[in-house]
């Protein structure tokens, strides 16, 4: 199985980041392929299967880019790996364009997990942390 997840970090940063990192390394002991999509990056990250979105000067230099451009170019990513499920965890922080992908992932129909490590999914702005 390929397993694509989406998150604003990877590896180092917030939680979410280095649970994204554990996950890919379950998922790749299992025998299935791991790809991750990531935001930004506070490191260097120089892993195959991982997609990096933006730099975070980059990402502060431009966020309507970011949203539009990268977004665009993360779904042709997507269409040549052609992942069997996509699991999204932060999906905030300006470095997605949501409609854009949203759009794609229901045109081909793809089946997605959405882990909720805060309120931002159902609020549109707050990304409190669910405890």
């Amino acid at each position: 199985m390929r397993i694509l997840q989406i998150n604003a970090e990877y590896v180092n940063g917030r939680s979410t980041g280095r649970m994204v990192y554990d996950l890919s390394d379950c998922i790749l002991k299992s025998g299935n392929d791991s790809f991750i999509a990531l935001g930004y990056e506070y490191v260097k990250t120089y892993e195959l299967d991982t997609y990096k979105m933006k730099s975070i000067p980059d990402l502060k230099f431009s966020i309507l880019q970011t949203r539009l451009w990268e977004t665009k170019r993360l779904i042709k990513w997507i269409a040549q790996m052609k992942p069997d499920v996509i699991h999204f965890h932060n999906l905030h922080n300006h470095y997605i364009n949501i409609e854009f992908l949203f759009d794609y992932i229901k045109k081909h129909h793809i089946p997605v997990a959405w882990t909720l490590h805060d309120c931002w999914s159902f609020t549109g702005r707050y990304a409190i942390s669910v405890m």
